[in-house]
């Protein structure tokens, strides 16, 4: 069953970039850290480890133009220092050509975000700093942040969470710990996902 959401981006002075089908489109591992989106959101459909396509909906933008949203998943980065963290809620949008976190979903999962002066700070629920981004020229707080999602499955498919996860058509690991707990899967072993608890790198 599809699910139909709305998702806003309310930059009122700002007209966002968008692409048609058509356009050659540059990828980026450039992320926007924005206070004004209400959702985590972007545009490179293969950056997903997982992606549920039955969500729906539509991005509504301060100036009231609309996109749509063709999915909802998550995105696996890798850290500086070879961690990997877990980008949850994401919407894919086709004809988004910006990668945006939004602050605001950011602290709805319990994350801590600290502006002051010409910094950004975002700090896991349990302290860890995850992000310190420096304000640039034109107000905005940017950061490269690498995807390693495909990879990394790869290298971890002989740990039984990964294999299941796989096998299981990417579904999130909160589903299946939930499939265990209920019992609704034969032979389903105990999901222990090391990357459940965080959010962003």
């Amino acid at each position: 069953m599809k699910s139909y959401e709305e998702v806003f981006l309310n930059v009122e002075k700002v007209t966002p970039k968008l692409r048609s089908v058509s356009d050659d489109f540059n990828r980026s591992n450039m992320w926007h850290l924005d206070n004004g989106a209400s959702n985590h959101m972007m545009g490179e459909k293969e950056k997903f480890l997982e992606l549920d396509t039955s969500v729906r909906g539509h991005v509504k933008f301060g100036d009231g133009s609309k996109v749509c949203i063709e999915g909802k998943g998550s995105i696996l980065f890798q850290c500086k220092n070879g961690e990997q963290r877990l980008l949850q809620a994401v919407y894919y949008i086709p004809s988004l050509c910006s990668n945006i976190i939004s602050l605001g979903q950011l602290v709805e999962d319990a994350d801590e975000v600290l502006m002051r002066g010409f910094f950004l700070w975002i700090h896991h629920r349990n302290g860890k700093l995850l992000m310190k981004v420096k304000r640039s020229q034109n107000c905005l707080y940017k950061i490269i942040l690498n995807d390693s999602g495909l990879v990394y499955l790869l290298a971890n498919l002989d740990k039984p969470s990964w294999l299941w996860h796989a096998r299981l058509g990417h579904v999130n690991f909160h589903a299946i710990k939930l499939m265990k707990d209920k019992e609704m899967v034969h032979g389903l072993p105990k999901i222990d996902h090391p990357l459940s608890c965080v959010r962003v790198v």
